[in-house]
């Protein structure tokens, strides 16, 4: 596995667990983060699609897809814009602890590619 397909598979590992997490307990997360709890079955719905792109990354990493590694950083990009923007907009300052993932994550990937 090059050192590129190493930064998805991990991004799809943590992926995987916050999906599940968020689709199982998702009060779990919430409570951890500050953030009300709900009984709202969207939150639920948001951890299935996190896991579906978790599985998509997952399959992206085993076949070395470089394609992929290249627009999960503009997918990773804009995810740290839009988590910013809602802070910035009255969001909860846990978004930051995201965006953060995200930059980290991001920065790593994009270092593995100019190799």
């Amino acid at each position: 596995m090059s050192r590129a397909a190493r930064t998805i598979y991990v991004w799809s590992i943590y992926a995987l667990v916050v999906g599940a997490v968020l689709a199982v307990i998702p009060n779990v997360i919430l409570g951890a983060l500050g953030v009300a709890e709900t009984q709202e079955v969207w939150i639920r719905v948001l951890g299935v699609v996190v896991i579906i792109l978790a599985l998509y990354y997952w399959d992206g990493a085993k076949n070395e897809a470089r394609h992929l590694f290249v627009a999960s950083l503009l997918g990773r990009g804009f995810a740290v814009a839009a988590f910013i923007l809602l802070w910035l907009t009255g969001g909860p300052w846990q978004l930051l602890i995201f965006a953060a993932a995200e930059v980290v994550g991001t920065a790593w990937t994009y270092s593995a590619l100019r190799e």
